[in-house]
């Protein structure tokens, strides 16, 4: 669904079968597909980003409430948002967030460098990223071996291979398992070139492979695995005056 040709059809389909439905795409890259399908004369598109949430989420875990208790005012378009007020009841809780710098290290705002944060005053969506830090980005991208499209299609082959080879339908916790473990090794390298703390394709391949028995080892509790490479550790300040 990344690709416009694909998603178009899908919305000539829908106005076969339904004519004058809404189309929610949660579609990446989220600003282009939803233009594409209103320049096609899909107007009744809307593009969806779960970005828009993340100063939300993270807020809440900061503070060690229910985001249900925040009220966060996003501004931008799908991954490009910015956002300038994270209301608790009447309080603005975002300044008191972006000055500290413990909390700050240990979201993805860690990516952008405190003088940017400081100068917006804003939670800065990490796709940002790519916009204040082109230059670096383009570099840091173009080093790699492989792009993240084939990088992701690689490991979804190697899920289904294992699913395949667990047989789900009978062993469900170590299907449950490998599928976890396939998800934190991709979230292991998301946009891992901004992220100071965060392992290469090739070391978190490495790590995988150690874990190929994770199903077995896995805790009890739910059936849930420990896996390396989350993102909850404090990420280290990355540097912009040197390459990524």
């Amino acid at each position: 669904m990344r690709s416009i040709p694909a998603i178009l059809q899908y919305a000539e389909l829908l106005d076969r079968v339904s004519l004058g439905a809404w189309l929610f795409s949660f579609t990446n890259p989220a600003g282009l597909v939803t233009q594409a399908l209103r320049d096609r004369g899909f107007h009744r598109t809307i593009g969806i980003c779960d970005g828009a949430n993340a100063a939300q989420h993270s807020l809440a875990s900061w503070r060690g409430l229910s985001p249900r208790r925040l009220r966060a005012e996003v501004f931008g378009l799908n991954h490009l948002s910015w956002t300038r007020r994270v209301m608790l009841a009447k309080e603005d809780v975002l300044p008191a967030f972006l000055s500290n710098p413990a909390a700050v290290a240990q979201s993805m705002m860690a990516m952008f460098d405190p003088a940017l944060i400081k100068y917006f005053g804003m939670w800065l969506n990490e796709y940002l990223y790519y916009y204040y830090y082109a230059e670096q980005a383009v570099q840091s991208i173009s080093r790699e071996t492989r792009t993240r499209g084939e990088e992701v299609l690689e490991l979804n082959q190697r899920l289904f291979a294992r699913l395949r080879e667990i047989n789900a339908e009978q062993n469900p916790q170590a299907a449950l398992a490998a599928y976890y473990a396939i998800n934190r090794r991709r979230s292991a390298t998301y946009m891992h070139y901004a992220r100071a703390d965060a392992p290469t394709m090739a070391e978190a391949d490495q790590e995988l492979e150690a874990m190929a028995g994770v199903e077995r080892i896995a805790p009890k509790a739910r059936g849930m695995p420990v896996l390396p490479w989350t993102l909850s550790k404090p990420l280290k300040r990355v540097s912009r005056s040197t390459p990524l």
